[in-house]
């Protein structure tokens, strides 16, 4: 019998029969018949004779097809012979030949208009999930990645992080379907796996508490366990402290590429979060930039957060210049090995301003919001950038 099939699939399945009936003889005939729920279907015939001597042992076998009906398909044998009956039952998964996908698909309408949003995929009626939501503002885009996160099926620590915020930020929206019960066992069930993780420098490990680290997905938990700590959450101590030391090593060490550049920003960001004295970091990493790199840094991610760091710090001045190169949209060019793309940094840059310069917010269009819904309208998003938007 295979784990699982898929819709039409032909297999063969095959049981061993014993004969334990005394005084059966040794041409004792065996009436062993197959009965399959709406999920498969015999090919043939569905009952066999089968002659099989008294404390002896035969084999049937029945070819099967697989029908369009998904879900958890049951087997029963039924053998009996003059006055004796047994019976034996299996299951089996139908299911589709592809993995569980989720897929956001939007639109947008200016003013007065229509918007025709299709499905191209075509869907088994079992099991699929279909939902609609609009509003007047982006937000509606958060119930289709929140669902694309939920149903997300791997969990590195990445990925991890990723599926656990939308249950911290939006715990008190209920029409996402999250309550405190539902966020608090979502948070609580990652902490126990971030803390099996996490090494001795106090990074996380992709899958384990080894040195198989990712700077990016460090400096992102531990701002992760910040922002659950702010909102109330239990976060243990000791995540925090370890976390700290490998946040300094990340924000004192020295650069040589924009990508590694845009990750002291972040860790410097962080550190100065956990209320740490980061300007020194922030001067060295600022000057060589200036030295070193023409690619408009200022515009990438890396000068966002060095804006935040500086107006955390009261030097209004330098946050106010870093922050006013950059706008929603600004062409970025994408370094998937970083985990950074154009909409990271633009749902970043949100993050920040309405965070730390509220007055920009107020200046944004409508269509330069436009550049966050693009992407997501395209399928251009993936864990990090979802948990971001």
């Amino acid at each position: 019998m295979p784990t699982f099939v898929a819709p039409g699939d032909a297999f063969e399945v095959s049981i061993g029969v014993h004969n334990n009936v005394d005084n059966s003889g040794a041409k004792a005939e065996i009436k062993l018949q197959l009965i399959t729920s709406k999920h498969t279907e015999v090919i043939g015939t569905n009952i066999q004779t089968l002659e099989i001597a008294e404390k002896r042992e035969g084999v049937a076998k029945f070819k099967i097809r697989a029908n369009n009906v998904l879900g958890s398909g049951n087997f029963t044998f039924i053998a009996s012979m003059v006055g004796k009956q047994s019976k034996s039952s299996i299951d089996l998964s139908i299911r589709p030949p592809i993995p569980y996908m989720t897929i956001v698909k939007g639109g947008y309408l200016k003013k007065r208009g229509k918007a025709e949003i299709s499905v191209e995929r075509k869907l088994y009626p079992h099991f699929r999930v279909l939902d609609t939501a609009a509003s007047k503002v982006p937000i509606g885009l958060a119930h289709g990645l929140d669902v694309y996160l939920r149903n997300f099926p791997y969990s590195c620590t990445e990925q991890l992080v990723s599926q656990t915020v939308p249950a911290i930020v939006l715990r008190k929206h209920p029409e996402f379907g999250y309550d405190s019960k539902k966020s608090d066992a979502h948070f609580n069930r990652a902490v126990k796996i971030l803390q099996s993780r996490q090494n001795a420098e106090g990074a996380f490990g992709f899958w384990a508490a080894n040195s198989h680290v990712s700077s990016f997905q460090t400096v992102y938990t531990l701002h992760f366990l910040l922002e659950a700590q702010d909102a109330g959450y239990p976060v243990p101590q000791t995540l925090l402290s370890r976390g700290r030391l490998y946040l300094r090593t990340l924000a004192s060490e020295k650069v040589e590429s924009l990508s590694q550049a845009r990750i002291a920003a972040y860790a410097i960001y962080v550190l100065t979060r956990y209320q740490e004295v980061t300007t020194q970091y922030a001067d060295t990493l600022c000057n060589w930039l200036t030295k070193n790199d023409k690619t408009g840094w200022e515009k990438d991610v890396t000068g966002i957060y060095l804006a935040a760091v500086y107006q955390m710090h009261r030097l209004n001045r330098k946050a106010e210049n870093l922050i006013s190169h950059s706008r929603l949209g600004d062409p970025q060019k994408a370094d998937y090995n970083s985990f950074y793309d154009g909409l990271l940094r633009d749902a970043v840059y949100l993050y920040i301003a309405s965070r730390y310069f509220p007055e920009r917010i107020g200046k944004i269009r409508g269509d330069e919001l436009i550049n966050i819904a693009t992407p997501v309208l395209e399928g251009r998003f993936n864990t990090t950038s979802a948990a971001f938007v």
